[in-house]
């Protein structure tokens, strides 16, 4: 009988235990962050749970060679074999690529993946079935220079933007891209209200479909509209999707052309947010309509631009007034 103190201070058992409690005390380099609820892999067992082609060994469960086995069996019993050699090849370097490329440290994965943009994490992923087909160093040099040249691609078609919208300077454009910020923002807005207010129709059992509409508006608007501005009899609400209050006007006193507008024009571009060249940009395009066909038809200026409709109307309206001359009548 060999009591507990008996194999405490023996020297077999002692140094056994050190030897495994070296050997199992940190895992190696390769499994640093790995995660078994993620990654499946046990790195004291040294094997991952499942293995790929985890039923390779299943048509060698009842395989026996014996020396009274026919050529022709002893033959397909070899290429059995040799089948499941190729297999476990295959999981082996299944094994090897995940080991090389740190994929077992989840936590340096998932860090890197949240520093990728959305389009980037798109690109990652899809050329993620190529990995295996390059070394490292090789692949992620192939995926930057994709990533950058996406981001090249979206900055020339924003130049691109920024030259059929009339804008020459990068101050321009900052104030372009905060009036599109402003748009955004406000049909976010509505989106929201009308949300809510179908919500609270639900709710009470009424039914949006019986609700009378203003003649030429949209039912999404209309849920958000304000009385009509009386004074100008237009018609026009006086928020255009605002809810609750005008957008407030801009000052482009130190916009480029701003000395070419009458003061009409300033107060119009003012109003509307509109940057002075685009808005000379609108009525040259407008003008030379207006010399072909003697008037500018509301269909022509539509095409004009692609600005906000409400805006180009506005804009034809004011030229219509001022200088251009309304369709005949007959």
């Amino acid at each position: 009988h060999i009591g507990p103190s008996s194999r405490t201070h023996s020297p077999l058992a002692a140094s056994s235990g050190d030897h495994f409690a070296g050997q199992f005390s940190a895992p190696p380099a390769y499994a640093e962050g790995n995660m078994v609820e993620v990654t499946g892999y046990s790195w004291k067992r040294d094997d991952f749970e499942p293995e790929h082609d985890n039923d390779a060994e299943v048509p060698l469960a009842e395989l026996e060679i014996r020396d009274e086995d026919s050529p022709k069996d002893r033959e397909t019993k070899l290429k059995l074999l040799a089948i499941y050699h190729r297999r476990l090849q295959e999981r082996h370097r299944r094994r090897q690529f995940i080991f090389d490329r740190g994929l077992l440290n989840v936590r340096k994965q998932q860090s890197a993946e949240r520093q990728r943009t959305k389009e980037e994490k798109e690109v990652h992923a899809r050329m993620r079935v190529f990995a295996c087909f390059q070394d490292q160093k090789t692949h992620e040099h192939l995926v930057d220079g994709i990533v950058q040249e996406q981001k090249l691609r979206q900055r020339i078609h924003e130049l691109k933007e920024y030259r059929r919208m009339g804008i020459l300077t990068l101050a321009e454009a900052e104030l372009y891209e905060k009036d599109k910020r402003c748009r955004e923002s406000d049909r976010e807005r509505i989106k929201t209200e009308n949300s809510r207010k179908q919500r609270y129709m639900n709710r009470t059992g009424q039914d949006e479909a019986t609700q009378p509409l203003a003649s030429g508006s949209s039912r999404e608007l209309q849920s958000l509209r304000l009385p009509e501005n009386k004074n100008t009899g237009d018609g026009m609400p006086n928020n255009l999707g605002l809810v609750g209050k005008q957008a407030a006007a801009v000052d482009f006193s130190d916009a480029p052309f701003f000395e070419a507008l009458t003061e009409s024009e300033a107060e119009l571009c003012s109003s509307l947010r509109m940057l002075p060249v685009q808005y000379l940009g609108i009525k040259e395009d407008m003008l030379a309509i207006n010399a072909s066909k003697g008037f500018v038809p509301k269909q022509d200026a539509r095409d004009v631009s692609r600005i906000d409709a409400y805006k180009l109307m506005q804009v034809h309206n004011f030229l219509t007034n001022n200088n251009l001359k309304p369709p005949k009548t007959s």
